[in-house]
């Protein structure tokens, strides 16, 4: 369901997660509410905050395939923790000169752990990619503990997928053609730290997009 009123945006889903015969199923139940303004000297800012509340959590196996996705498990397999999640977002997009620029800040908090309960992302974009000759330049740095989200619905690229993971991502997309770009994403990251298992992930990762 969403809701606009003039700067002023809302939204709300609820979703069946997991259903079980021998068990309450888990669901998630989530709010948004927001506000984006343009400004006068054609700047834009967007800013927010959302709520996520996963039921029938703690003390079940891990969604879909059993994979904890980094989340901390208890010595029997099953979520340690519930997941009650609140998040912050922010982003303004501007001009440095004649090209677009984006810089954007998240942070989020799952109130119902104890520990390894926080993540936030902070970035920045530089450029578009509209036509042949134009191109991209993005930049992130991410921190996203063990518990802050659930890992099985987390980025599968950065620091292998999932939770426990930090570090950076470079990327840089060119227009090689009016319908054909090339894209190139460098993980530069840090994994397991939470369950005591911490080691380096370094990825590159080359795309090409045709549209038509």
């Amino acid at each position: 369901m969403r809701y606009t009123r003039g700067d002023w945006f809302a939204n709300y889903a609820g979703l069946w997660v997991e259903e079980r015969s021998a068990a309450d199923d888990s669901i998630m139940l989530g709010g948004q509410f927001g506000y984006r303004h343009m400004l006068d000297n054609g700047m834009r800012i967007t800013a927010g905050a959302s709520y996520y509340d996963y039921l029938e959590t703690q003390g079940q196996t891990p969604f879909w395939d059993g994979d904890s996705g980094g989340n901390r498990l208890t010595p029997a397999g099953r979520y340690l923790n519930d997941f009650n999640l609140t998040e912050l977002f922010a982003e303004l997009n501007l001009k440095a000169g004649e090209r677009p620029l984006t810089v954007f800040a998240d942070y989020v908090t799952n109130t119902e752990a104890s520990a390894a309960d926080t993540g936030f992302a902070l970035g920045a974009s530089l450029g578009e990619v509209s036509k042949q000759g134009t191109w991209r330049f993005g930049y992130i740095y991410q921190d996203l503990e063990a518990d802050a989200v659930i890992g099985t619905f987390t980025d599968s690229d950065f620091a292998s997928g999932g939770t426990d993971g930090k570090g950076h991502v470079l990327e840089f997309n060119y227009g090689f053609r009016d319908r054909l770009v090339f894209g190139f994403r460098y993980f530069l990251n840090e994994r397991g730290a939470d369950v005591g298992n911490e080691h380096d992930y370094n990825r590159l990762q080359a795309d090409v997009v045709f549209n038509y």
